[in-house]
């Protein structure tokens, strides 16, 4: 097994909690390995039913599962989103089917929410950060998935499953939660998880309603084909340029006034930046996903900003009759191949 060089796992921040282990990496793997189990013939082409509950309201999930691609649905007032793992790199799709490459499980106000360590994770992504005492006895592992946050993977020291996993970025931490583990398919896995982010509004439980094992066709997994029907969309399509009303509130948020199926209503602007729009001077990747030249030194995160833009550039240049999202799926492949040349 090759292992990659990886900065030291007390490098920047880390769980308060995690203290030295006298554990090594090769340990924690086994006693993880051991504790899920050997999947049953066909588990790595599944469909899957979920429920998300977030506070009063419950959304049906379905998932796709095909080898180390996964996607995920979610209907929402007859509007679809999805998200999922392509070719390594996580995307989200929005309810016009407009889809954009994003970093780490992070989706704290968004209901795509999907904590990537439930399909699996690398070990050559991983490093023994420590360990954590009662009231949860634990190893922590730092998984560093190119282009992405760190994962902190809580193993439990007793029973050898994966119970938590952390992800920071900002002054936001996320924390996902397993239980009500079972045997299924020959893995035990967790039958529900919890999501807190520090704010109950948004805190979600998630909870497994059936696994099916069967043959999962690529388009399944791929990247939803972008709605003939625009849910969003300005009145006067042939404008080339909208004016919309704002104005800042005394929490410093930005409100837009708007119409909504004929009643006015206050839309708050999100302002985030996890992802850029600004394409390169072509418009393109540079070849064969590599790093650009004469741009950011790789293992910078300018260098990875900057492939970020570039594969958002190079999905907004894909026909809207790309068939079978072939144009797509070669932009996050190359965005992922480019991220990994950064370092």
């Amino acid at each position: 097994m090759m292992l990659f060089a990886l900065p030291a796992a007390g490098a920047g921040w880390k769980p308060a909690e995690i203290r030295p282990s006298s554990a090594t990496l090769a340990e924690v793997l086994a006693a993880y390995r051991n504790a899920a189990g050997r999947a049953a013939p066909g588990y790595e082409n599944r469909r899957e039913t979920w429920t998300y509950v977030n506070g009063s309201h419950q959304l049906p999930v379905a998932v796709a599962v095909r080898g180390d691609d996964v996607r995920v649905d979610v209907t929402l007032d007859g509007a679809s989103y999805s998200a999922g793992r392509l070719g390594g790199a996580r995307w989200r799709s929005d309810a016009n089917g407009i889809a954009h490459r994003t970093r780490s499980d992070l989706q704290s106000d968004a209901i795509d929410r999907l904590p990537d360590a439930l399909f699996g994770f690398r070990p050559q992504d991983c490093e023994l950060a420590g360990e954590t005492g009662p009231p949860q006895d634990a190893w922590v592992l730092a998984d560093r998935p190119a282009g992405d946050r760190v994962h902190w993977l809580y193993i439990d020291r007793t029973s050898g499953l994966l119970v938590k996993t952390i992800v920071r970025e900002g002054k936001v931490v996320e924390t996902a939660t397993f239980d009500r583990f079972a045997p299924l398919h020959g893995v035990v896995r967790p039958q529900h998880w919890h999501v807190s982010d520090g704010s109950a509004a948004d805190d979600l439980d998630v909870t497994v309603d059936s696994v099916t094992l069967g043959d999962v066709p690529v388009a399944a997994v791929e990247l939803p084909p972008p709605s003939a029907r625009r849910l969003f969309a300005a009145l006067d399509p042939a404008r080339e340029r909208v004016e919309l009303p704002a104005h800042f509130l005394r929490s410093g948020h930005i409100a837009v006034d708007v119409g909504l199926d004929g009643r006015p209503a206050s839309f708050l602007l999100d302002t985030g930046t996890a992802s850029r729009n600004a394409p390169p001077p072509n418009g393109q990747l540079p070849p064969n996903g590599q790093a650009p030249a004469n741009g950011p030194p790789p293992n910078s995160q300018a260098c990875k900003n900057t492939c970020n833009s570039q594969s958002l550039a190079c999905i907004a240049g894909c026909a809207a009759g790309d068939v079978g999202n072939a144009c797509r799926s070669r932009c996050l492949a190359d965005s992922n191949a480019c991220l990994n040349s950064c370092g």
